[in-house]
């Protein structure tokens, strides 16, 4: 039992860093289940960054049962006990405290988190019947009537997830969601504003390259330096942060310039003078798609 969850540790070691010391990080450490519903969430994923949202997705699970473990007032029960059909109006309760929902106004301090566990908690399902099935530490039953027991309560507590989840929770969470976005006004910089902004970047920039010089450098410097570039990508592509920040070495080195006279001729003479002055470079973004980001003079370097 020991030896197989270090092992976990081992291969989660990535995702418990990135979760803040507290009670909630603590239970997603030590049940199973949810240290399983990690593991197999980073599988099916490629992307580095995804394990900031493995960390959250077990921390919300986490959130849940603790919720459920003061309502039932039994602090021993996990994870893999509360899927089952008798537990169900149990765990939408303890959903709706976690969550924040005011059922006189039918509002939530966290519409997201209710859309969220509704579908982690199908993952979970589906993962709790793959261990029982394989017989995996921590899930054997002692004889066959009780793995085929223990089957139906989680298929009949999924059945009531997929049926009822919607109708007591997630519709009217994303309802409030997406009135609260609308309602938000939308708030625009001025070209005045970044401008300055800009300004302001590129002058730290020049600070961080004459300290470089003056070999002066330091750890915060070189970060000061990293997140001014980051700063100035975004602005300028007017990406999203997550298109830009993870952009490797090796994808930034790729030339991908072409130099096939008909593709020139095609071009205005505006655009072929930004093929000189821009650096293209494709970085894998949100969903594995391809995501172009410009890079000017200034920051090539």
């Amino acid at each position: 039992m020991y030896t197989f969850y270090n092992n976990y540790l081992i291969r989660f070691y990535l995702v418990f860093d990135l979760m803040t010391g507290d009670e909630i990080a603590f239970q997603a450490k030590t049940d199973l289940l949810i240290a399983h519903f990690g593991n197999s969430y980073l599988k099916k994923h490629k992307r580095e960054r995804m394990a900031y949202a493995c960390s959250t997705r077990m921390r919300e699970l986490s959130r849940l049962l603790i919720s459920f473990r003061k309502l039932i007032d039994n602090e021993n029960i996990g994870l893999k006990d509360l899927l089952q059909p008798k537990h169900f109006e149990p765990v939408l309760s303890a959903t709706r405290d976690i969550v924040g929902y005011d059922p006189f106004k039918k509002t939530f301090k966290s519409p997201s988190l209710a859309m969220h566990l509704g579908t982690s908690l199908k993952f979970v399902c589906d993962e709790l019947m793959h261990l029982i099935m394989k017989e995996d530490n921590g899930f054997r039953c002692k004889s066959d009537d009780e793995r085929i027991s223990w089957l139906k309560n989680i298929k009949c507590f999924k059945k009531l997830v997929q049926s009822r989840w919607n109708i007591e929770l997630g519709s009217l969470a994303n309802k409030d969601l997406q009135e609260k976005k609308w309602e938000k006004p939308l708030l625009l910089p001025l070209i005045s504003d970044i401008k300055k902004f800009r300004d302001g970047i590129l002058n730290m920039v020049n600070n961080c390259k004459q300290v470089f010089v003056n070999n002066e450098d330091n750890q915060n410097t070189y970060k000061d330096l990293v997140q001014c570039i980051l700063s100035l990508l975004i602005i300028f592509n007017r990406r999203r942060i997550g298109d830009v920040q993870f952009l490797k070495i090796k994808d930034y080195e790729i030339d991908r310039k072409s130099h096939c006279a008909d593709f020139e001729k095609i071009l205005t003479e505006s655009e072929k003078i930004l093929t000189k002055s821009y650096k293209r470079v494709v970085n894998r973004g949100k969903g594995s798609r391809p995501v172009v980001i410009l890079v000017p003079e200034e920051v090539q370097g």
